[in-house]
């Protein structure tokens, strides 16, 4: 019984830790990103897209 309970809490562990709003990998060390916004020095705002 409390292998049953271990496994299912490091299981519901590592299923909620991916849900970080989708920039960070499970383990939370690296960050993906797609877009970005630069603000200009005149005080625009540009959204650019991210390569690497």
């Amino acid at each position: 019984m409390k292998k049953l309970a271990i496994a299912t809490l490091l299981l519901t562990t590592f299923t909620l830790s991916g849900c970080e709003g989708g920039n960070k990998d499970i383990w939370g060390t690296e960050y993906e990103f797609k877009k970005a916004e630069i603000k200009m020095m005149d005080g625009t705002v540009k959204k650019v897209k991210v390569k690497e």
